[in-house]
Protein backbone atom coordinates (compact mmCIF):
# COMPACT_ATOMS: atom_id res chain seq x y z
CA UNK A 1 0.00 0.00 0.00
CA UNK A 2 1.71 3.30 -0.81
CA UNK A 3 2.21 6.08 1.51
CA UNK A 4 0.34 9.32 1.54
CA UNK A 5 3.65 11.26 1.11
CA UNK A 6 4.23 9.47 -2.00
CA UNK A 7 1.16 10.10 -3.30
CA UNK A 8 1.65 13.90 -2.36
CA UNK A 9 4.87 13.38 -4.35
CA UNK A 10 3.36 12.96 -7.39
CA UNK A 11 0.49 14.80 -7.36
CA UNK A 12 -0.17 18.54 -9.05
CA UNK A 13 0.14 20.91 -6.92
CA UNK A 14 -3.24 22.22 -8.20
CA UNK A 15 -4.85 18.95 -7.02
CA UNK A 16 -3.44 19.11 -2.95
CA UNK A 17 -5.94 20.16 -0.58
CA UNK A 18 -5.02 20.91 3.55
CA UNK A 19 -6.75 17.73 4.06
CA UNK A 20 -4.57 16.03 2.36
CA UNK A 21 -1.56 17.52 3.35
CA UNK A 22 -2.94 17.15 7.19
CA UNK A 23 -3.50 13.48 6.50
CA UNK A 24 0.45 13.26 4.95
CA UNK A 25 1.47 15.35 8.32
CA UNK A 26 0.12 12.88 10.36
CA UNK A 27 1.72 10.01 8.57
CA UNK A 28 5.02 11.57 10.32
CA UNK A 29 7.41 10.94 7.37
CA UNK A 30 9.84 13.97 7.63
CA UNK A 31 10.78 13.53 3.87
CA UNK A 32 7.60 15.05 2.97
CA UNK A 33 9.18 18.37 3.31
CA UNK A 34 10.81 17.86 0.07
CA UNK A 35 7.96 17.76 -1.53
CA UNK A 36 5.11 20.27 0.60
CA UNK A 37 4.24 23.23 -2.18
CA UNK A 38 5.79 26.65 -0.64
CA UNK A 39 2.18 27.60 0.51
CA UNK A 40 2.08 24.51 2.74
CA UNK A 41 5.79 25.11 4.50
CA UNK A 42 4.20 26.84 7.13
CA UNK A 43 6.43 26.75 11.14
CA UNK A 44 3.24 24.54 11.99
CA UNK A 45 3.67 22.13 9.56
CA UNK A 46 7.60 21.79 9.69
CA UNK A 47 7.67 21.90 13.28
CA UNK A 48 4.83 18.83 13.58
CA UNK A 49 7.20 17.04 11.21
CA UNK A 50 10.45 17.66 12.80
CA UNK A 51 8.88 17.09 16.15
CA UNK A 52 7.30 13.85 14.86
CA UNK A 53 10.87 12.62 13.40
CA UNK A 54 10.97 8.69 13.39
CA UNK A 55 14.36 8.72 13.43
CA UNK A 56 14.47 7.42 9.73
CA UNK A 57 17.61 7.15 7.48
CA UNK A 58 15.52 9.26 5.10
CA UNK A 59 15.55 12.95 5.05
CA UNK A 60 14.97 16.93 4.19
CA UNK A 61 16.63 19.60 2.20
CA UNK A 62 16.74 22.56 4.48
CA UNK A 63 16.99 24.38 1.38
CA UNK A 64 13.55 24.64 0.78
CA UNK A 65 12.62 25.18 4.47
CA UNK A 66 11.86 29.35 4.52
CA UNK A 67 14.58 30.92 6.75
CA UNK A 68 12.55 32.26 9.21
CA UNK A 69 11.08 28.64 10.12
CA UNK A 70 14.87 27.30 10.40
CA UNK A 71 14.76 26.96 14.14
CA UNK A 72 16.90 25.39 16.15
CA UNK A 73 15.44 21.96 16.16
CA UNK A 74 14.63 22.03 13.00
CA UNK A 75 18.45 22.73 11.74
CA UNK A 76 19.66 20.23 14.02
CA UNK A 77 17.11 17.58 12.51
CA UNK A 78 18.64 18.41 9.25
CA UNK A 79 22.30 18.54 9.27
CA UNK A 80 21.80 14.61 11.56
CA UNK A 81 20.03 13.61 8.55
CA UNK A 82 22.28 14.92 5.96
CA UNK A 83 25.17 16.82 6.42
CA UNK A 84 25.01 18.67 3.64
CA UNK A 85 22.11 20.58 4.86
CA UNK A 86 24.84 22.15 7.50
CA UNK A 87 25.58 25.10 4.58
CA UNK A 88 21.90 26.21 4.83
CA UNK A 89 21.60 26.42 8.51
CA UNK A 90 22.12 30.21 10.05
CA UNK A 91 25.30 31.00 11.59
CA UNK A 92 23.42 31.93 14.64
CA UNK A 93 21.99 28.48 14.94
CA UNK A 94 25.06 26.47 14.04
CA UNK A 95 26.54 24.65 16.82
CA UNK A 96 30.10 23.24 17.54
CA UNK A 97 28.37 19.94 17.54
CA UNK A 98 27.43 20.57 14.38
CA UNK A 99 30.87 21.78 13.17
CA UNK A 100 32.55 18.66 14.30
CA UNK A 101 30.35 16.65 12.83
CA UNK A 102 31.49 18.34 9.37
CA UNK A 103 34.84 17.90 10.61
CA UNK A 104 35.01 13.55 11.26
CA UNK A 105 34.90 12.93 7.66
CA UNK A 106 36.54 16.59 6.53
CA UNK A 107 37.46 14.82 3.42
CA UNK A 108 34.29 14.20 2.14
CA UNK A 109 33.06 17.57 3.14
CA UNK A 110 35.55 19.60 1.86
CA UNK A 111 33.55 22.23 0.35
CA UNK A 112 31.39 22.82 3.59
CA UNK A 113 34.43 23.92 5.66
CA UNK A 114 33.75 27.33 4.33
CA UNK A 115 30.44 27.48 6.32
CA UNK A 116 31.93 26.67 9.51
CA UNK A 117 31.00 30.15 11.64
CA UNK A 118 35.17 31.72 12.93
CA UNK A 119 33.88 30.90 16.61
CA UNK A 120 34.03 27.12 15.99
CA UNK A 121 37.99 27.18 14.47
CA UNK A 122 40.45 26.50 17.12
CA UNK A 123 43.67 24.76 17.16
CA UNK A 124 42.13 21.48 18.69
CA UNK A 125 39.08 21.66 15.98
CA UNK A 126 41.60 21.90 12.63
CA UNK A 127 43.46 18.74 14.67
CA UNK A 128 40.34 16.75 14.24
CA UNK A 129 39.85 17.76 10.98
CA UNK A 130 43.82 16.67 10.05
CA UNK A 131 43.09 13.56 11.49
CA UNK A 132 40.06 12.37 9.69
CA UNK A 133 41.68 13.38 6.38
CA UNK A 134 45.26 11.52 7.15
CA UNK A 135 43.77 8.34 9.01
CA UNK A 136 41.55 7.80 6.42
CA UNK A 137 41.71 4.25 4.43
CA UNK A 138 43.51 4.53 0.66
CA UNK A 139 40.10 2.36 -0.35
CA UNK A 140 38.64 3.98 -2.94
CA UNK A 141 36.01 3.86 -5.77
CA UNK A 142 36.21 4.56 -9.59
CA UNK A 143 34.01 5.58 -11.66
CA UNK A 144 32.13 2.24 -11.99
CA UNK A 145 31.75 1.69 -8.30
CA UNK A 146 34.70 -0.54 -8.22
CA UNK A 147 36.47 -0.76 -5.09
CA UNK A 148 40.31 -0.52 -5.48
CA UNK A 149 43.44 0.80 -3.34
CA UNK A 150 45.53 3.83 -4.25
CA UNK A 151 49.20 3.40 -3.77
CA UNK A 152 50.75 5.10 -0.85
CA UNK A 153 52.32 8.01 -2.25
CA UNK A 154 49.19 8.91 -4.41
CA UNK A 155 46.89 8.64 -1.22
CA UNK A 156 49.44 10.71 0.74
CA UNK A 157 49.72 13.39 -2.01
CA UNK A 158 45.80 13.78 -1.62
CA UNK A 159 45.61 13.94 2.15
CA UNK A 160 48.07 16.55 1.94
CA UNK A 161 46.12 18.28 -0.62
CA UNK A 162 43.22 18.42 1.54
CA UNK A 163 44.38 18.93 4.72
CA UNK A 164 45.91 22.51 2.91
CA UNK A 165 42.28 22.94 1.32
CA UNK A 166 41.02 22.77 5.43
CA UNK A 167 44.13 24.87 6.40
CA UNK A 168 43.03 27.32 4.05
CA UNK A 169 39.65 28.23 5.40
CA UNK A 170 41.03 28.00 9.37
CA UNK A 171 41.33 31.47 10.08
CA UNK A 172 45.23 33.33 10.21
CA UNK A 173 45.17 34.11 13.82
CA UNK A 174 44.80 30.20 14.79
CA UNK A 175 47.56 29.65 12.33
CA UNK A 176 50.73 30.34 14.65
CA UNK A 177 53.16 28.36 15.56
CA UNK A 178 51.89 27.05 18.72
CA UNK A 179 49.65 25.31 15.96
CA UNK A 180 51.80 23.74 14.02
CA UNK A 181 54.04 22.55 16.44
CA UNK A 182 51.13 20.73 17.82
CA UNK A 183 50.68 18.43 14.73
CA UNK A 184 53.62 16.90 16.25
CA UNK A 185 51.64 15.77 19.25
CA UNK A 186 48.32 15.87 18.08
CA UNK A 187 48.76 14.07 14.93
CA UNK A 188 50.09 11.12 13.40
CA UNK A 189 51.27 12.51 10.33
CA UNK A 190 54.75 11.85 9.30
CA UNK A 191 57.65 14.23 9.79
CA UNK A 192 57.99 14.73 6.47
CA UNK A 193 54.40 15.78 5.70
CA UNK A 194 54.64 18.16 8.69
CA UNK A 195 57.83 19.17 7.39
CA UNK A 196 55.75 20.22 4.72
CA UNK A 197 53.07 21.90 5.94
CA UNK A 198 55.16 24.04 8.22
CA UNK A 199 55.84 27.28 7.03
CA UNK A 200 59.88 28.01 7.20
CA UNK A 201 58.98 31.30 9.75
CA UNK A 202 58.38 28.37 12.37
CA UNK A 203 60.96 25.79 12.00
CA UNK A 204 63.29 27.19 15.33
CA UNK A 205 65.22 24.82 17.97
CA UNK A 206 61.87 23.73 19.08
CA UNK A 207 60.72 22.23 15.84
CA UNK A 208 63.72 20.80 15.21
CA UNK A 209 63.84 18.86 18.48
CA UNK A 210 60.01 17.46 17.89
CA UNK A 211 60.92 16.69 14.29
CA UNK A 212 63.85 14.72 16.06
CA UNK A 213 61.23 12.47 17.81
CA UNK A 214 58.87 12.33 14.74
CA UNK A 215 61.70 11.28 12.04
CA UNK A 216 65.42 11.70 13.12
CA UNK A 217 66.95 11.50 9.18
CA UNK A 218 64.99 14.60 8.20
CA UNK A 219 67.55 16.59 10.63
CA UNK A 220 70.13 18.51 8.89
CA UNK A 221 73.49 17.66 10.63
CA UNK A 222 74.08 21.57 11.38
CA UNK A 223 71.24 21.20 13.70
CA UNK A 224 72.64 18.25 15.93
CA UNK A 225 72.98 18.99 19.48
CA UNK A 226 72.25 17.54 22.68
CA UNK A 227 68.28 18.47 22.86
CA UNK A 228 68.01 16.58 19.47
CA UNK A 229 69.47 13.55 20.67
CA UNK A 230 67.75 13.21 23.48
CA UNK A 231 64.32 13.77 21.75
CA UNK A 232 65.39 11.39 19.16
CA UNK A 233 65.92 8.71 21.31
CA UNK A 234 63.06 8.61 23.04
CA UNK A 235 60.46 6.01 23.28
CA UNK A 236 58.74 6.98 19.53
CA UNK A 237 62.34 8.17 18.31
CA UNK A 238 63.32 7.21 15.18
CA UNK A 239 66.98 7.63 15.53
CA UNK A 240 68.87 4.23 14.41
CA UNK A 241 71.13 3.04 16.70
CA UNK A 242 72.78 1.02 14.34
CA UNK A 243 72.93 3.57 12.27
CA UNK A 244 74.96 5.75 15.40
CA UNK A 245 77.45 2.83 16.28
CA UNK A 246 78.57 2.25 12.64
CA UNK A 247 78.84 5.87 11.27
CA UNK A 248 81.68 7.10 12.77
CA UNK A 249 80.53 10.94 12.07
CA UNK A 250 77.17 10.47 13.42
CA UNK A 251 79.07 8.45 16.60
CA UNK A 252 81.17 10.99 16.95
CA UNK A 253 79.05 13.87 17.42
CA UNK A 254 76.67 11.94 20.00
CA UNK A 255 79.56 10.89 21.98
CA UNK A 256 80.77 14.75 22.53
CA UNK A 257 77.38 15.42 23.96
CA UNK A 258 76.74 12.23 26.23
CA UNK A 259 75.61 11.80 29.87
CA UNK A 260 73.91 10.08 31.99
CA UNK A 261 70.63 11.15 30.70
CA UNK A 262 71.51 9.77 26.84
CA UNK A 263 73.18 7.05 27.94
CA UNK A 264 70.20 5.57 29.66
CA UNK A 265 68.14 6.35 26.44
CA UNK A 266 70.23 4.56 24.37
CA UNK A 267 70.18 1.32 26.56
CA UNK A 268 66.31 1.27 27.37
CA UNK A 269 66.20 1.14 22.97
CA UNK A 270 69.31 -1.47 22.39
CA UNK A 271 70.99 -3.08 24.60
CA UNK A 272 73.26 -4.88 22.21
CA UNK A 273 75.40 -1.51 22.32
CA UNK A 274 76.23 -1.45 26.34
CA UNK A 275 79.91 -2.20 25.80
CA UNK A 276 79.90 0.42 22.91
CA UNK A 277 79.43 3.12 25.54
CA UNK A 278 82.37 4.94 26.52
CA UNK A 279 83.64 3.21 29.82
CA UNK A 280 83.06 5.66 32.38
CA UNK A 281 79.30 4.81 31.40
CA UNK A 282 79.62 0.95 31.37
CA UNK A 283 78.60 0.60 35.39
CA UNK A 284 76.88 -1.88 37.66
CA UNK A 285 73.97 0.52 37.97
CA UNK A 286 73.20 1.39 34.35
CA UNK A 287 73.94 -2.49 33.42
CA UNK A 288 71.01 -3.28 35.97
CA UNK A 289 69.00 -0.65 34.42
CA UNK A 290 69.98 -2.20 31.13
CA UNK A 291 68.89 -5.94 32.43
CA UNK A 292 65.54 -4.69 33.68
CA UNK A 293 64.27 -2.99 30.55
CA UNK A 294 65.38 -5.63 28.20
CA UNK A 295 64.52 -9.43 30.38
CA UNK A 296 64.09 -11.08 26.92
CA UNK A 297 67.78 -10.01 25.38
CA UNK A 298 69.68 -13.40 25.24
CA UNK A 299 73.36 -12.17 24.18
CA UNK A 300 74.40 -10.56 27.49
CA UNK A 301 77.22 -13.41 27.55
CA UNK A 302 78.70 -11.38 24.77
CA UNK A 303 77.73 -8.16 26.03
CA UNK A 304 79.46 -7.77 29.02
CA UNK A 305 83.80 -7.50 28.44
CA UNK A 306 84.82 -5.96 31.78
CA UNK A 307 85.07 -8.64 33.86
CA UNK A 308 84.49 -6.27 37.30
CA UNK A 309 80.54 -5.64 36.43
CA UNK A 310 79.98 -9.13 37.18
CA UNK A 311 79.12 -8.44 40.70
CA UNK A 312 77.20 -10.51 42.65
CA UNK A 313 74.17 -8.79 42.37
CA UNK A 314 74.68 -8.32 38.57
CA UNK A 315 74.83 -12.60 38.25
CA UNK A 316 71.99 -13.20 40.00
CA UNK A 317 70.13 -11.23 37.90
CA UNK A 318 71.11 -12.86 34.82
CA UNK A 319 70.65 -15.58 36.56
CA UNK A 320 66.89 -15.04 37.24
CA UNK A 321 66.91 -14.42 32.79
CA UNK A 322 67.42 -18.69 32.52
CA UNK A 323 69.42 -17.86 29.11
CA UNK A 324 73.01 -17.95 28.27
CA UNK A 325 75.65 -16.52 31.03
CA UNK A 326 79.03 -14.60 30.68
CA UNK A 327 81.87 -16.42 32.12
CA UNK A 328 81.34 -15.28 36.35
CA UNK A 329 84.32 -14.33 38.26
CA UNK A 330 85.51 -17.36 40.36
CA UNK A 331 85.19 -15.17 43.59
CA UNK A 332 81.57 -15.33 42.33
CA UNK A 333 81.20 -18.98 42.80
CA UNK A 334 80.34 -20.34 46.73
CA UNK A 335 77.57 -22.80 48.35
CA UNK A 336 75.49 -19.85 49.36
CA UNK A 337 75.90 -18.77 45.15
CA UNK A 338 74.87 -22.19 44.31
CA UNK A 339 71.63 -22.29 47.03
CA UNK A 340 70.58 -19.51 45.08
CA UNK A 341 70.67 -20.78 41.33
CA UNK A 342 68.96 -24.10 42.45
CA UNK A 343 66.24 -22.33 44.24
CA UNK A 344 66.03 -19.84 42.10
CA UNK A 345 66.07 -20.73 38.56
CA UNK A 346 64.10 -23.24 36.18
CA UNK A 347 67.27 -23.86 34.23
CA UNK A 348 71.29 -25.11 34.53
CA UNK A 349 72.56 -22.31 32.35
CA UNK A 350 74.81 -21.68 34.78
CA UNK A 351 75.91 -25.06 35.58
CA UNK A 352 78.57 -26.04 32.67
CA UNK A 353 80.48 -23.30 34.26
CA UNK A 354 79.88 -23.88 37.88
CA UNK A 355 83.10 -25.29 39.78
CA UNK A 356 83.06 -28.90 39.89
CA UNK A 357 84.10 -28.99 43.71
CA UNK A 358 80.80 -27.22 44.48
CA UNK A 359 78.75 -30.10 42.66
CA UNK A 360 76.49 -32.59 44.44
CA UNK A 361 74.96 -36.26 43.22
CA UNK A 362 71.23 -34.28 43.79
CA UNK A 363 72.31 -31.25 41.86
CA UNK A 364 74.11 -33.56 38.97
CA UNK A 365 70.60 -35.14 38.63
CA UNK A 366 68.34 -32.22 38.08
CA UNK A 367 71.13 -30.87 35.75
CA UNK A 368 71.16 -33.71 33.54
CA UNK A 369 67.33 -34.52 33.77
CA UNK A 370 66.93 -31.19 32.25
CA UNK A 371 68.97 -31.36 29.47
CA UNK A 372 71.59 -34.66 29.01
CA UNK A 373 74.06 -32.46 27.32
CA UNK A 374 74.70 -30.96 31.01
CA UNK A 375 76.64 -34.47 31.53
CA UNK A 376 79.54 -32.95 29.55
CA UNK A 377 79.91 -30.61 32.67
CA UNK A 378 79.38 -33.21 35.68
CA UNK A 379 81.80 -34.87 37.19
CA UNK A 380 83.14 -37.89 36.60
CA UNK A 381 82.48 -39.08 39.85
CA UNK A 382 78.65 -38.38 39.91
CA UNK A 383 77.73 -40.26 36.67
CA UNK A 384 76.78 -44.03 37.52
CA UNK A 385 75.84 -46.48 35.21
CA UNK A 386 72.24 -45.65 36.12
CA UNK A 387 72.37 -42.00 34.76
CA UNK A 388 74.21 -43.34 31.47
CA UNK A 389 72.00 -45.67 30.71
CA UNK A 390 69.02 -43.37 30.51
CA UNK A 391 70.73 -40.31 29.02
CA UNK A 392 71.83 -43.17 26.16
CA UNK A 393 68.90 -44.29 25.36
CA UNK A 394 67.48 -40.76 25.18
CA UNK A 395 70.51 -39.51 22.92
CA UNK A 396 72.66 -41.73 21.61
CA UNK A 397 75.14 -38.38 20.99
CA UNK A 398 75.80 -38.23 24.25
CA UNK A 399 77.82 -41.25 24.19
CA UNK A 400 81.34 -39.30 23.90
CA UNK A 401 80.56 -37.61 27.15
CA UNK A 402 80.11 -40.53 28.85
CA UNK A 403 82.52 -42.76 30.83
CA UNK A 404 83.88 -45.66 28.13
CA UNK A 405 84.09 -48.26 31.23
CA UNK A 406 80.35 -48.49 31.06
CA UNK A 407 79.85 -49.82 27.49
CA UNK A 408 83.00 -51.87 27.73
CA UNK A 409 81.76 -53.25 30.52
CA UNK A 410 78.16 -53.56 28.93
CA UNK A 411 79.22 -55.79 25.91
CA UNK A 412 82.08 -58.25 27.90
CA UNK A 413 79.33 -59.40 30.58
CA UNK A 414 76.49 -59.49 28.01
CA UNK A 415 78.47 -59.98 24.26
CA UNK A 416 75.49 -57.41 23.24
CA UNK A 417 76.85 -54.92 20.75
CA UNK A 418 76.77 -51.42 22.83
CA UNK A 419 73.28 -50.05 21.02
CA UNK A 420 72.24 -52.79 23.49
CA UNK A 421 73.19 -50.08 26.72
CA UNK A 422 70.70 -48.88 28.93
CA UNK A 423 67.73 -50.89 26.95
CA UNK A 424 67.49 -54.00 29.50
CA UNK A 425 63.86 -55.21 29.92
CA UNK A 426 61.49 -58.19 30.86
CA UNK A 427 60.65 -60.84 28.69
CA UNK A 428 57.36 -60.50 27.93
CA UNK A 429 57.99 -56.55 27.36
CA UNK A 430 60.48 -57.76 24.44
CA UNK A 431 58.12 -59.64 22.92
CA UNK A 432 54.94 -57.54 23.09
CA UNK A 433 56.83 -54.19 22.77
CA UNK A 434 59.49 -54.75 20.43
CA UNK A 435 61.10 -51.15 21.17
CA UNK A 436 64.64 -51.16 19.32
CA UNK A 437 67.58 -51.91 20.88
CA UNK A 438 66.26 -53.82 24.01
CA UNK A 439 66.87 -57.09 25.79
CA UNK A 440 66.23 -59.15 28.42
CA UNK A 441 68.23 -61.73 30.94
CA UNK A 442 67.80 -65.48 31.29
CA UNK A 443 69.66 -66.82 33.47
CA UNK A 444 73.39 -66.64 31.34
CA UNK A 445 71.36 -66.01 28.39
CA UNK A 446 70.96 -62.41 27.11
CA UNK A 447 68.00 -61.92 24.37
CA UNK A 448 67.87 -58.68 22.50
CA UNK A 449 65.94 -57.30 19.43
CA UNK A 450 66.65 -54.87 16.68
CA UNK A 451 65.80 -53.57 13.44
CA UNK A 452 68.30 -52.47 10.24
CA UNK A 453 66.24 -49.46 9.56
CA UNK A 454 63.66 -46.91 10.50
CA UNK A 455 61.50 -47.55 7.50
CA UNK A 456 58.13 -49.57 7.71
CA UNK A 457 59.65 -52.45 5.63
CA UNK A 458 62.37 -52.61 7.90
CA UNK A 459 63.84 -56.63 8.81
CA UNK A 460 63.17 -57.34 12.42
CA UNK A 461 66.18 -59.64 14.13
CA UNK A 462 66.90 -61.27 17.50
CA UNK A 463 69.91 -62.22 18.81
CA UNK A 464 70.87 -64.50 21.41
CA UNK A 465 74.34 -64.65 23.89
CA UNK A 466 75.07 -66.82 25.92
CA UNK A 467 78.51 -67.33 29.02
CA UNK A 468 80.28 -69.89 28.20
CA UNK A 469 80.51 -72.79 30.86
CA UNK A 470 84.43 -72.55 29.64
CA UNK A 471 86.15 -69.30 30.04
CA UNK A 472 83.01 -67.20 31.16
CA UNK A 473 83.09 -65.33 28.34
CA UNK A 474 79.62 -64.70 26.30
CA UNK A 475 79.22 -65.70 23.15
CA UNK A 476 76.79 -65.50 20.41
CA UNK A 477 74.35 -68.58 20.27
CA UNK A 478 72.40 -66.69 16.94
CA UNK A 479 71.26 -63.78 15.35
CA UNK A 480 68.74 -64.64 13.17
CA UNK A 481 66.04 -62.42 11.22
CA UNK A 482 62.27 -62.49 12.28
CA UNK A 483 60.13 -64.19 9.54
CA UNK A 484 56.98 -62.75 11.43
CA UNK A 485 55.53 -61.51 14.35
CA UNK A 486 52.70 -64.51 15.57
CA UNK A 487 51.93 -64.97 19.13
CA UNK A 488 55.00 -67.36 20.48
CA UNK A 489 57.00 -65.66 17.95
CA UNK A 490 59.91 -65.03 20.09
CA UNK A 491 59.79 -68.49 22.04
CA UNK A 492 59.28 -70.21 18.25
CA UNK A 493 62.55 -68.35 17.43
CA UNK A 494 64.65 -69.33 20.45
CA UNK A 495 63.47 -73.08 20.01
CA UNK A 496 64.27 -72.99 16.68
CA UNK A 497 68.12 -71.87 16.77
CA UNK A 498 68.64 -72.57 20.49
CA UNK A 499 70.43 -76.16 20.51
CA UNK A 500 69.91 -75.97 24.36
CA UNK A 501 66.20 -75.61 24.14
CA UNK A 502 64.39 -78.47 25.61
CA UNK A 503 60.35 -78.14 25.49
CA UNK A 504 59.68 -78.05 29.19
CA UNK A 505 57.18 -81.02 29.61
CA UNK A 506 53.87 -79.55 31.19
CA UNK A 507 51.11 -81.75 33.67
CA UNK A 508 47.42 -81.91 31.99
CA UNK A 509 46.39 -80.28 35.23
CA UNK A 510 48.52 -77.01 34.66
CA UNK A 511 47.51 -76.93 30.67
CA UNK A 512 45.16 -74.50 31.22
CA UNK A 513 47.38 -71.83 33.37
CA UNK A 514 50.32 -72.55 30.32
CA UNK A 515 50.69 -68.97 28.53
CA UNK A 516 52.75 -71.11 25.87
CA UNK A 517 53.65 -74.29 24.74
CA UNK A 518 57.07 -73.21 25.31
CA UNK A 519 56.76 -72.37 28.87
CA UNK A 520 57.28 -74.47 32.30
CA UNK A 521 54.50 -74.15 34.81
CA UNK A 522 55.01 -74.24 38.64
CA UNK A 523 52.46 -73.51 41.85
CA UNK A 524 53.10 -70.14 43.78
CA UNK A 525 50.86 -70.26 46.66
CA UNK A 526 47.69 -68.97 47.49
CA UNK A 527 46.68 -65.69 48.31
CA UNK A 528 42.66 -64.68 49.15
CA UNK A 529 41.54 -68.35 47.77
CA UNK A 530 43.15 -67.22 43.82
CA UNK A 531 45.92 -69.83 42.97
CA UNK A 532 48.92 -68.11 42.21
CA UNK A 533 51.08 -70.13 39.18
CA UNK A 534 54.59 -69.32 37.57
CA UNK A 535 55.36 -69.43 33.76
CA UNK A 536 58.79 -70.51 33.48
CA UNK A 537 61.34 -70.05 30.35
CA UNK A 538 64.62 -71.72 30.08
CA UNK A 539 64.23 -72.13 34.06
CA UNK A 540 64.01 -68.26 34.96
CA UNK A 541 60.44 -66.82 35.60
CA UNK A 542 58.94 -64.64 32.91
CA UNK A 543 55.02 -64.85 34.00
CA UNK A 544 52.97 -65.05 36.76
CA UNK A 545 49.07 -66.56 36.21
CA UNK A 546 46.21 -65.88 38.85
CA UNK A 547 43.23 -68.66 38.52
CA UNK A 548 39.98 -68.93 40.75
CA UNK A 549 37.31 -71.27 39.16
CA UNK A 550 37.39 -70.88 35.62
CA UNK A 551 38.97 -67.51 35.47
CA UNK A 552 42.08 -66.74 34.65
CA UNK A 553 44.36 -63.35 34.79
CA UNK A 554 48.57 -63.16 33.35
CA UNK A 555 50.81 -60.43 34.73
CA UNK A 556 54.16 -60.08 34.81
CA UNK A 557 54.85 -60.12 38.52
CA UNK A 558 52.60 -61.86 41.06
CA UNK A 559 51.21 -58.61 42.03
CA UNK A 560 50.63 -57.37 38.91
CA UNK A 561 48.64 -60.70 38.07
CA UNK A 562 46.67 -60.69 41.39
CA UNK A 563 45.86 -56.70 41.02
CA UNK A 564 44.31 -57.76 36.64
CA UNK A 565 41.97 -60.37 38.51
CA UNK A 566 40.77 -58.39 41.41
CA UNK A 567 39.88 -55.14 38.48
CA UNK A 568 38.47 -57.48 36.23
CA UNK A 569 36.34 -59.28 38.94
CA UNK A 570 35.27 -56.18 40.20
CA UNK A 571 34.15 -54.99 36.96
CA UNK A 572 32.31 -57.65 36.25
CA UNK A 573 30.32 -57.94 39.55
CA UNK A 574 29.58 -53.91 38.09
CA UNK A 575 28.43 -54.85 34.92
Amino acid sequence: MKSITTAIENLPEELLTPQIVEAGIQEGEIELLNFLPPTYLTADNINRLVSSDKYSWRGFDLARVPVTCRNQAVCDCAVKKSINNYRHVPDKLKSHSMSEELMKLASKNIGLLEFIPEKDWSNEFVYKGICSIYGESSYNYNSRGRGYYSSNESNTNEKMRLIQILLSFAPRKIKNSKFYLGLFTHTKMSGANIQFLIPNKYKHDEYYRLLAGRDFSLIPQEKYSYEIFLSALGDKGTLSLYDVFKKENLKEKIMAVMDDVIADAIMKKAPQYFDSLPKQFQTVSRLLFTIDNHKDYYHYDNLIKDKKLLTKSVCKVLVKLNNNLPVFPDEIWNEDFVKFCMKITGSFYWFEQMPQRLQTQDMVNKAVEYSGYNVQYAHPSFINSHIAMKLYRKDGNLKKYLPSRFFTDFTATTGLPEEFFGGECSFLELKEKRKEYTYCQIGNTYIGFYTDGRYSNSSSFVIMTRLSLDDGQPQVVFNRRVGSFHKTWLEKQIADYDREFEKPAVSKMYKEVQLSPYYGVEPAGVKDDVQIFRNTFRGETVAFVAKRGERIESGNTREEAIEYFHSTYNEMKVA
